[in-house]
């Protein structure tokens, strides 16, 4: 289950950063790069939740480092053996996401809860971007327990 848990992380983190632009700003109006980024995600979710491997290996970068709470480490091949193992009996729901654009660099993160039958983790995530050759590319996923207050 701790598994399902992880890989659930990685493709909620994927799927829900289309709705990370400002609650103020409609989607219309965000940053054309920020539109680049969402759509990146947007891509990236479909690609997992259809269990997609073969477009998931020609997508994402050979370099990208996935940083789980626990702290288990994933590189991108390693990411794309488990969910092809994964099974997708989990809910999602995410809450103050934010993207951050900087020149080359983009930062977006979020606060979200993974069901997995009866058990529920609360959790926060960062995506580090980077734009490489008029490309933006996740290159570092971390995902971390909620501090409760």
């Amino acid at each position: 289950m701790k598994k399902i848990i992880l890989i659930a992380a990685i493709i909620f983190a994927a799927s829900n950063v289309a709705f990370s632009q400002n609650k103020s700003e409609p989607f219309e109006k965000t940053n054309a790069e920020a539109r680049k980024l969402i759509q990146y995600m947007t891509d990236w979710a479909n690609l997992s939740n259809k269990h997609d491997t073969v477009a998931l290996d020609k997508m994402l970068p050979d370099d990208l480092v996935i940083t789980f709470q626990d702290g288990e480490v994933l590189t991108k091949a390693e990411y794309i053996a488990a969910l092809k193992k994964s099974s997708p009996d989990f809910t999602i729901a995410d809450y103050e996401q934010k993207v951050d654009l900087y020149d080359k660099t983009a930062i977006v993160r979020a606060r979200y809860v993974v069901t997995v039958k009866e058990v529920k983790v609360e959790l926060r995530y960062t995506v580090t971007f980077l734009k490489r050759k008029g490309r933006w590319e996740p290159v570092a996923f971390h995902s971390s327990p909620l501090v409760k207050k």
